[in-house]
């Protein structure tokens, strides 16, 4: 006969326990991080005839194409690449082990990515508002918006779970 698994040994404990760390928290950032940077943030109305639907990675491309190079490249930093890095920064140190020379070098790094986290939503959040501001357009959100606000907020959590033992060891940071 076999023995009966445990409750400590469960299969499904020990994923929810993964799923609820750091690093579950970043892998699954990560994968609402795609839907949400492809998938469309808004639905822009004009005159009540034409609608639009605009994802982040649509949004960018149609910048760069109306040669508005330092919005596009402002947007690509912040909506895109910042929230990837902070996600692989991350993971590395959540997988790395804790006092390790990785895990030691990465974790200022982390910090750093880590002051311009919620930024991205922010700029999201203002396109949003000047829409709704134009009297002849309306914006309303769709589900991209609703992905891309979870992995930022995720990421964030996970981000400071990771950090705290890393400042409670060193209190100026």
């Amino acid at each position: 006969m076999s023995a009966k698994p445990t409750p400590s040994r469960s299969p499904a404990l020990r994923a929810a326990r993964f799923l609820a760390s750091p690093a579950g928290m970043l892998l699954i950032a990560l994968g609402l991080l795609v839907p949400g940077v492809f998938l469309p943030l808004v639905t822009v109305e004009k005159l009540l005839i034409f609608t639009d639907q605009v994802s982040l990675y649509g949004g960018i491309m149609d910048l760069y194409s109306s040669q508005e190079y330092f919005l596009a490249t402002v947007l690509l930093a912040f909506s895109m690449v910042f929230p990837l890095a902070k996600i692989l920064v991350g993971l590395t140190v959540a997988f790395s082990r804790r006092g390790t020379a990785p895990s030691a070098r990465l974790l200022p790094v982390l910090s750093w990515l880590g002051k311009w986290s919620m930024l991205d939503v922010f700029i999201v959040g203002l396109l949003v508002l000047s829409i709704k501001s134009n009297l002849l357009a309306d914006a309303g959100t769709e589900p991209g918006l609703y992905f891309f606000t979870a992995s930022i907020i995720l990421s964030l959590v996970a981000t400071q779970r990771l950090l705290k033992p890393s400042r409670a060891a060193n209190p100026s940071r």
